[in-house]
């Protein structure tokens, strides 16, 4: 029954008109993920895709035990790279604190998003 419910919420909601939102916002996109090497180029692969000017918008992956080669790559695409310190109780919340404890940030938005979550242009 829980899935059902969301599953037709989900189909219900209208997505969001990027064009309605004040084109002057600055949006900061976190994306904290745990050896999610496997989704996370092609998550934001889709964020560097989106129709919004590219200097209102910035990527900010949290990167938690990645491999060398996918760090590399994150790099390589101009998204910025936090690599989150060892810690035997991790989660998303503690990798969000980190960056906002130590990383000082002007944006108007703070979107979070899943590893594997790929957006519309």
């Amino acid at each position: 029954m829980y899935l059902f419910i969301f599953s037709v919420a989900g189909q219900l909601k209208k997505p969001i008109n990027i064009q309605m939102c004040n084109p002057k916002s600055s949006y900061l996109i976190l994306i904290p993920a745990y050896k999610e090497d496997f989704v996370i180029l092609e998550s934001v692969q889709s964020l560097l895709n989106i129709n919004y000017p590219a200097y209102l918008f910035k990527i900010v992956v949290l990167a938690d035990s990645f491999e060398l080669e996918t760090l590399t790559q994150l790099r390589k695409l101009h998204v910025e790279v936090v690599e989150i310190p060892e810690d035997k109780q991790r989660n998303k919340s503690k990798s969000i604190r980190y960056y906002l404890d130590n990383y000082i940030n002007e944006m108007d938005v703070c979107l979070l998003l899943d590893a594997d979550n790929c957006v519309d242009p």
